[in-house]
């Protein structure tokens, strides 16, 4: 049974590990193309118990807390702009969230990557699969 009512779940037709890193322009345009109605998110590794892992999701937009209180503009921390991404937090929130914004899909491909492979040295993990 779906998490949330309207939820999908888009997997590659071959069903294969879908990396988000391989995979961010993807999400991207399924996230403009799904921005009337819905959010995308991706559920990493094991998080995805029906549709196997590495898989992308829609579910109704803001049912996640996250999702209203980024919209809140009092509770965003810009903490850095890089090239035209800029990079924010939410200030006073229940965990730890970062939030890239830009208005090109490319920069914000370029912004994610750079941000996932700092984590990945900070971590010392190696790309997913």
């Amino acid at each position: 049974m779906p998490i949330f009512e309207q939820h999908f779940t888009v997997s590659h037709v071959e069903h294969i590990p879908q990396s988000i890193e391989e995979n961010i322009i993807t999400l991207l345009d399924l996230s403009k193309d799904f921005s009337s109605s819905h959010s995308v998110f991706y559920n990493g590794r094991m998080r995805s118990i029906s549709s196997g892992p590495y898989t992308f999701s829609g579910k109704p937009e803001r049912c996640h807390s996250v999702e209203h209180e980024a919209a809140v503009l009092e509770r965003r921390r810009r903490h850095k702009r890089i090239g035209e991404v800029d990079v924010f937090s939410l200030a006073d929130f229940s965990r730890a969230t970062v939030m890239l914004e830009s208005k090109k899909k490319q920069d914000l491909e370029f912004g994610f990557l750079r941000l996932t492979g700092a984590m990945r040295r900070v971590m010392n993990t190696t790309k997913s699969r």
